[in-house]
């Protein structure tokens, strides 16, 4: 809440995205011919640090059909090499497009003019990047249009997708929060890293807002929060490595502060001996750098607590 309320302040595009699955969508699990729910969480429950999560049907081939029915499961790319390393996740009936459980949260204050994007709603595809998502139509009030349409589906694959938005709109700074850190919030990190390495657009830099994010596989640790071995761990390590910047401010301010450290509108803005320098190739702002002395002059020594260079 607090991070739309600021952007919507500030003069940014709120931007938020949700899972509009039809009913019986290839992401969500079932049972097998056996009828046999007993398991209650993944194929393999018994192994050694194997996650305990109601419901989860973890697919793969090798997986008795008779267990887990993978017939209906999705084809896109991820979800096919997924499926072939064993670590395909299937999930309980939710986001249900035109039902409850495809709303927003009541408690989470979305911002008049937020743009959302709809994500998986293709009954045979899974979407695993908000950048896929379409845009959904706002209702007279402003609000989110949630009426389903007969041809829903192709409705929304006519209608703009957040990564054509991000470049028409000249975005250059995307901040990400949500759920999961784990799969959507990574992967859309790591293909706004792209985009923005493509050069077509204005975005330059990617900022995961850890505070406001969370795993759906995570355990705490010394890692930006996470144990580095959990699949959030891991993919928290995947952004950074990417060049994703993650801030770990507990408030808007602290992480901006986090964020914004050594950078510059104008000299006002540096220390003592400090100017604002003009940015530098594969910048995004400029940084506060030592004055420098005009030829001729002598260094005045610095004065304690200062970052020196004073002429």
């Amino acid at each position: 809440d607090a991070w739309m309320a600021a952007a919507a302040a500030g003069g940014a595009t709120p931007l938020a995205s949700l899972d509009w699955h039809s009913p019986g969508h290839c992401s969500f699990c079932r049972y097998g011919a056996s009828g046999d729910d007993s398991l209650g969480c993944t194929w393999g429950c018994d192994a050694p640090g194997a996650p305990q999560v109601e419901g989860v049907c973890l697919s793969a081939l090798g997986v008795p059909d008779v267990v887990f029915d993978s017939s209906g499961r999705c084809v896109d790319g991820i979800s096919q090499l997924d499926y072939e390393l064993a670590r395909y996740f299937q999930w309980p009936d939710h986001c249900v497009r035109g039902s409850f459980g495809a709303r927003f949260d009541a408690r989470l204050r979305v911002p008049a003019g937020t743009e959302v994007f709809k994500l998986g709603f293709e009954n045979s595809e899974d979407m695993y990047s908000a950048l896929a998502g379409r845009q959904g139509e706002a209702a007279e009030d402003g609000t989110l249009d949630d009426a389903v349409r007969a041809d829903e589906a192709a409705f929304l694959a006519e209608r703009p997708s957040l990564r054509q938005r991000l470049g028409e709109r000249g975005v250059r700074r995307l901040f990400l929060a949500g759920l999961a850190t784990d799969y959507v919030v990574k992967n859309t990190a790591l293909e706004a890293l792209q985009l923005a390495a493509e050069g077509n657009t204005a975005l330059r830099e990617v900022v995961m807002v850890n505070a406001g994010s969370m795993g759906v596989f995570d355990a705490p640790g010394d890692f930006y929060g996470s144990d580095a071995a959990s699949l959030s761990g891991l993919a928290k390590k995947a952004m950074a490595e990417a060049g994703a910047r993650i801030v770990m401010g507990a408030t808007v301010p602290a992480a901006l502060a986090e964020l914004c450290e050594g950078t510059c509108n104008d000299d006002t803005d540096c220390g003592a001996g400090q100017v604002c320098a003009d940015i530098e190739e594969g910048e995004m702002w400029p940084k506060c750098a030592p004055a420098s002395c005009p030829v001729g002059s002598v260094p005045a020594v610095a004065e304690q607590g200062t970052s020196g260079g004073l002429c």
